[in-house]
């Protein structure tokens, strides 16, 4: 496949993908209901490491997590969301009395954020670069937040239109210390810490549910 091809494909390839997640959700969702997380998740997974691969796997990653060269503020700035989410975290720890929800948060924690910043930050931001910065960036983030929709089809916390918010800013402001520093360190970083503090498995399994 020429570079034309493959970069096209990376610029596209959220749209189905999303298709795709929804058609998981909703048909999944009839057998499994809230558990349908799973599926999708993997999913999801499957399908970014897949564009990924074909992006130039692991040369490309050994570029993305090159030292940061941008100021140090710069990667500050990828840490700012787990600020608001600790209270919300310390009123519902509780939550997290099972094992098994801290060891489901844990695996999420460890792969997620790898695939998330590789393939929304990572692969579009470098596939358009060409485009203006700015076009670039909503792109990337406006559809990260969309593709969160798809848990939000048996996650109640998922559809909350905050968190779809809170999502999209997430996705714009990493995106922004990429451009800026050139790597995905501190934004891989920031995004466990998000995925560690956020509820995730108790959100998606509507254990949490948030104030209305």
């Amino acid at each position: 496949m020429s570079n034309s091809m493959t970069r096209n494909l990376t610029i596209w390839s959220p749209i189905p993908m999303i298709l795709i997640l929804f058609l998981v959700a909703i048909l999944g969702g009839r057998i499994l209901g809230v558990w349908v997380w799973i599926p999708i998740v993997l999913v999801y997974w499957a399908y970014m490491a897949l564009l990924i691969w074909l992006n130039g796997g692991r040369d490309l990653i050994t570029d993305w997590l090159a030292p940061s060269k941008g100021r140090w503020y710069w990667n500050a700035l990828a840490l700012i969301f787990v600020l608001p989410l600790l209270p919300t975290f310390l009123d519902n720890y509780h939550l997290f009395s099972e094992w098994w929800i801290i060891l489901l948060g844990l695996i999420l924690a460890a792969i997620n954020p790898w695939l998330e910043e590789g393939y929304w930050r990572g692969l579009l931001l470098d596939a358009t670069k060409e485009w203006s910065a700015w076009a670039s960036l909503l792109y990337s983030s406006v559809l990260f937040a969309i593709g969160h929709l798809t848990l939000g089809v048996h996650s109640i916390a998922s559809r909350h239109p905050i968190a779809i918010i809170a999502i999209g800013v997430m996705g714009l402001i990493w995106g922004i210390v990429y451009k800026k520093t050139g790597s995905l360190r501190w934004v891989i970083f920031g995004h466990m810490l998000v995925d560690i503090f956020n509820l995730t498995i108790p959100a998606l399994l509507n254990m949490y549910v948030p104030p209305a």
